[in-house]
């Protein structure tokens, strides 16, 4: 059986005006253990895209 679950996944919307980034925030079951993981998109200058990831163990 497989113990993965994704309980919820949100789209947040763009940061604030003239600000070009989209955030993904996702929250996983692993193992018993829960995790918020997070992507985050922003167009830099002269075209290029920045991509960050991050995530955060939560004790319940």
């Amino acid at each position: 059986m497989n113990k993965n679950k994704q309980l919820a996944m949100n789209n947040v919307d763009l940061v604030a005006p003239g600000e070009q980034a989209v955030v993904y925030e996702t929250i996983v079951e692993l193992a018993g253990d829960i995790f918020v993981m997070q992507r985050s998109m922003n167009l830099a200058r002269h075209g290029q895209m920045c991509i960050d990831y991050k995530y955060q163990h939560v004790d319940i």
